[in-house]
C-alpha cells in the first residue's frame, strides 16, 4: 500500500509507516482499502491509502493460507471430524481489538469459542516492517494476556545467492512474568520475547502448535491424547512463493 498525505503527492511511504503517521494525527482513525480508486472532495479526509499488488498481495495470501491450513490441521485430529467446525474455537481476520491506549487487528488468529480475544496471532510483513512487527508483537503480548503466541511473517525481496526465491522468516513470541516483582504488589505486564526463529527461503522446517496455547489450558474432549497440532508448512510454503509469483 502507498499513502499520499494530503497537499503531498509526492511523498509515497510504505503500509506500515502510513499507518503510523496517520495514527500520530488523528485520534480515532479507519481505514479504508480499495480494489481500485475512485477520489470524491470531501473536506475531512486527511490522506489517501491506495492499494497496490506486490507485497500487500502476498502478505494477505500468507496470513489466508495460514488459518486454512491451521484449520485443516485441527480438523485432522479428530477421530469424527464435524463437517464445518473446529470445535473449541474460530479463526479470525481483521477483528479490531483493544491494547491499552491503542486498537489494533491481526492478521489472522485463533479465539477460543467463548471469548472475544485471541489466543494465537498472526502478522505479516518485511524486514522494511520488522521494528512495527515486534512493536506489534510485544503490543499484543504485554497488553493483552489472553494472548499465547504471536507468530511474525517476514516476507522479503530476493537476495543474490536465490533470486527467485523471496526471503522468507518465521519467528513465534511468548509472553514471560516480569524478572522482578513490584514493590507495591500491583500486577505487572508480561515480557515478550522471540523464543524461535527459522529461515524459509529454501526449505519449510516443522512447526507446532500447542492446543494448550490454543485453548488456553481448557482443550476440547474431541482432540483425545493429541497436545499439539502440526502445521503443514511446506504447503503453506509453497502458497506463499504462488503469492509471490502473482504478485511480484
Amino acid at each position: 500500500m502507498i499513502l499520499y498525505l494530503a497537499g503531498d503527492a509526492s511523498s509515497a511511504v510504505t503500509y506500515r509507516q502510513a499507518i503510523t503517521q496517520i495514527r500520530s494525527r488523528a485520534e480515532t482513525v479507519h481505514i479504508y482499502e480499495f480494489e481500485s480508486t475512485r477520489m470524491n472532495y470531501k473536506p475531512h479526509i486527511i490522506c489517501l491509502i491506495k492499494r497496490t499488488e506486490g507485497p500487500c498481495g502476498v502478505n494477505q495470501a500468507a496470513h489466508a493460507s495460514w488459518s486454512i491450513y491451521a484449520y485443516q490441521a485441527l480438523r485432522d485430529l479428530l477421530q469424527h471430524p464435524q463437517p464445518t467446525a473446529t470445535p473449541g474455537c474460530d479463526f479470525i481476520a481483521a477483528s479490531e481489538q483493544k491494547l491499552g491506549q491503542r486498537k489494533k487487528e491481526p492478521d489472522s488468529g485463533i479465539v477460543p469459542i467463548g471469548s472475544k480475544r485471541p489466543s494465537i496471532v498472526i502478522e505479516v510483513g518485511s524486514s522494511e516492517s520488522l521494528t512495527q512487527l515486534k512493536i506489534d508483537a510485544q503490543l499484543w503480548l504485554e497488553h493483552m494476556p489472553e494472548v499465547q503466541l504471536v507468530i511474525l511473517v517476514l516476507i522479503d525481496l530476493p537476495a543474490a545467492a536465490h533470486p527467485d526465491l523471496p526471503v522468507i522468516t518465521i519467528q513465534l513470541w511468548r509472553g514471560f512474568p516480569p524478572p522482578n516483582r513490584h514493590p507495591s504488589g500491583q500486577a505487572q505486564t508480561r515480557v515478550a520475547r522471540m523464543v524461535w526463529q527459522k529461515d524459509w527461503t529454501q526449505n519449510a522446517s516443522p512447526l507446532y502448535l500447542l492446543l494448550t496455547d490454543i485453548f488456553r489450558g481448557q482443550v476440547p474432549p474431541e482432540y483425545g491424547q493429541h497436545d499439539r497440532v502440526r502445521l503443514d508448512t511446506v504447503t503453506w510454503r509453497e502458497t506463499i512463493l504462488r503469492g509471490w509469483q502473482r504478485h511480484s
